[in-house]
């Protein structure tokens, strides 16, 4: 890690020195730069060349009344209204597998858990049948019967699944409707619709897109998957009804088939998947809320329509309130305003420069752009930066750039060369302040329980006893009950969740500490190696080695000494790009880190006996005896107490830990780095010169 230590003292004098000697960046004004009244911003979304996020449905609601209508070249068209404390949920009406029809709500949620928990996509409809209220639940998004069928003899195969819909007999269903007369108001295709169903049939309310996008209310007969089926159902419904009237639903028509249970609180509806896009806008300024993406409310109206046989769902809004978002979900309110209003201009050229970057969106809600999170990540500071940089956006003599930015970057951000093999004149590696991120944070120790666990705790949740084990360790106890131990030194609990719990008075050893993981620096591991191996294959199924005995950095990067190629026993991990080996490696923070490969050394304990291992190193591996009062590592794990009194944890068997600076890719803005600039009395307009190089602040 020393090898990337740039000394703190001289940064500063460098970056006064720069202070000095840079002219605060000069604000031009353009006629020619982009402007956008409104963002289209994907929340769902398939397309040809991957998926973003995906979603089976999309259940929407709002505290005022939702307009539900088509969406066309000429404007919309309103088709329905959903009152407050009504949800709707929506879904493609597509090839699908009916898997179960039960009253009870539990069950229905059970299946389609499991359903999900498997990488199927189930679809929940509540309904009535017979005068009962009934839930329908269904794995869905098949583009034929054929891919349907397919769908049902795996899930019939599979023993999670199969108990929760047992005693029900599966089958497929799919798109193909009868039309069964179409009516003057929603009113009376209701009726008509009822009254198909009290003779036992399968029929809903439907509103389609007529004439001019005039709508027309009909009553809707089936959801057969193949015109076999659709035959079989004309002839038994026009058995049962005298004088029934039925004609087929052409596939490329927009559409609304609204099934649901009358006092139900849902109004679900399936939508044409081949054509059209349904709008669903708000009456007041409380904003729409989107179940399935963490509960968050947005601003502006949602559009649901079918992408790449996937549900899409896309949140468009004003484009400058949409930066109120964006600037609060990338910082939070207790930033500096120099900061925000630099995050303001980049985020805002960022989204200019993207175009229409997915067909039907011109950017997604994540950091596969800029994360964006709806009306709960806005307050007033980002509303003050945006409103206070309004239009500015930052150009070179090619146009807009596009300006990367990212959290951290281990005080030394990247050449674009060093991260996707290509040079970007706007971008140089360049010194960076960002070691404010660790600023306050309190260190974890590295211990070992009474039963050989080994792990990190907080330091305010321990005290020295003032004793010490035989191997000159010392003895802490717990001070509070209910305390985690994690893996590594930070509070993750989907990434780095508990792997055990202490009460107060509990005694361990403190092998070392270890300041907490932070954007700055951070720890990741230790991971078994057959668990590393599985990231690796996953992400290249080409690999050929069958276990991984050693994992190393062979090349790094200049100047900012990013890793550009890791060996696997030996065997180069070829990767399109240096940064991919954070998505390789299951999800780490930045390409600059160094590899311990807790095996690295050969160490045998017994009766608290030592030996040297690697002359020369002055190096000693340590074992505690339980059996004399002291307390013991597992059997396969050791410490190693070298000549610095620096511990490091070996095993047996090959185990990782990653160890890095920085998070993200490392290009441009750093945003904790324009923080220590910011505090050094840079404005957000020489914070962004110093990041873009030979940019000019533009305003149009």
């Amino acid at each position: 890690m020393k090898k990337w230590k740039i000394g703190l003292g001289g940064f500063i004098a460098f970056v006064l020195m720069l202070t000095v000697i840079l002219p605060a960046a000069p604000v031009r004004v353009y006629g020619a730069v982009p402007k956008l009244d409104t963002i289209r911003v994907a929340l769902f979304l398939s397309t040809a060349k991957g998926q973003l996020s995906i979603t089976s449905e999309a259940t929407l609601s709002s505290a005022d009344v939702l307009q539900v209508g088509s969406r066309r070249a000429d404007g919309t068209v309103p088709w329905f209204t959903v009152q407050p404390g009504i949800t709707l949920k929506s879904a493609l009406n597509q090839y699908r597998v009916l898997l179960l029809e039960s009253s009870a709500k539990d069950a229905a949620e059970a299946l389609a858990a499991q359903l999900k928990s498997k990488g199927y996509m189930p679809v929940t409809i509540l309904e009535e049948k017979l005068g009962q209220t009934v839930y329908r639940v269904y794995a869905s998004g098949y583009a034929s019967q054929s891919e349907a069928r397919t769908a049902l003899t795996m899930i019939a195969a599979d023993p999670d699944i199969q108990p929760l819909a047992r005693g029900f007999n599966a089958a497929v269903a799919g798109p193909l409707t009868w039309n069964a007369g179409d009516y003057a108001t929603e009113a009376e295709a209701e009726k008509a619709a009822s009254a198909l169903r009290a003779k036992g049939l399968p029929a809903y309310k439907a509103v389609y897109e007529g004439a001019a996008g005039k709508p027309i209310w009909s009553a809707w007969l089936g959801e057969a998957a193949d015109e076999q089926s659709l035959a079989a159902l004309k002839t038994e419904a026009t058995r049962l009804v005298s004088g029934l009237q039925l004609k087929a639903v052409p596939e490329a028509t927009t559409y609304a088939v609204i099934r649901s249970a009358p006092k139900g609180g849902v109004v679900t509806v399936l939508l044409s998947a081949q054509q059209g896009r349904v709008w669903v806008s708000s009456a007041g300024q409380a904003g729409i809320k989107v179940a399935e993406r963490f509960e968050r409310l947005y601003r502006g109206a949602i559009e649901l329509s079918g992408s790449n046989g996937r549900l899409a769902v896309i949140n468009e809004l004003p484009f400058e309130p949409y930066l109120y978002s964006v600037v609060g979900s990338e910082l939070d309110e207790s930033w500096p305003s120099e900061v925000l209003k630099a995050q303001a201009v980049a985020a805002r050229t960022y989204a200019l420069a993207q175009g229409m970057k997915y067909g039907i969106a011109h950017v997604s809600d994540t950091t596969y752009d800029q994360a964006y999170r709806g009306i709960s990540r806005e307050f007033s500071g980002a509303v003050k930066a945006v409103e206070a940089t309004a239009g500015e956006v930052l150009m070179d003599k090619d146009g807009l750039i596009t300006p990367f930015y990212h959290s951290n970057a281990g005080n030394m951000t990247a050449a674009p060369t060093e991260v996707w093999g290509r040079s970007l004149s706007y971008l140089k590696s360049v010194p960076s302040p960002d070691d404010g991120a660790q600023k306050g944070k309190l260190d974890w120790y590295r211990i070992v329980l009474e039963d050989g666990t080994t792990g990190y705790i907080r330091s305010d949740y321990a005290k020295d006893s003032g004793t010490r084990n035989e191997a000159g360790f010392a003895i802490m106890t717990a001070t509070e009950t209910g305390v985690n131990i994690r893996k590594a030194p930070y509070v993750d609990n989907d990434t780095n969740g508990a792997i055990a719990q202490v009460k107060a008075g509990d005694r361990f050893v403190k092998l070392g500490a270890e300041k907490e993981s932070t954007p700055y620096r951070w720890v990741r591991g230790p991971y078994p190696a057959a668990e590393v191996l599985a990231k690796l294959k996953s992400a290249i199924p080409a690999l050929s080695i069958t276990s991984l005995d050693r994992l190393e950095i062979s090349k790094r990067s200049t100047p900012s000494g990013r890793v550009t190629e890791i060996r696997a026993n030996g065997q180069p991990i070829t990767v399109a790009q240096a940064d991919s080996y954070r998505t390789v490696l299951g999800g780490l923070p930045s390409i600059r880190f160094d590899i311990e490969q807790t095996s690295a050394l050969t160490v045998i304990g017994a009766g608290g006996k030592s030996r040297a291992v690697n002359e020369g190193d002055n190096i000693y591996a340590l074992y505690t005896d339980k059996a004399q009062g002291a307390v013991s590592l597992r059997a396969d794990e050791y410490v190693v107490l070298g000549a610095n009194t620096e511990t490091s944890l070996k095993t047996r068997e090959a185990s990782y830990r990653f160890i890095g600076l920085g998070w993200g890719h490392g290009l441009g803005m750093s945003q904790w780095g324009a923080r220590g600039l910011s505090e050094l009395g840079y404005d957000y307009r020489k914070i962004l010169q110093y990041y873009y190089h030979g940019t000019t602040l533009t305003k149009g």
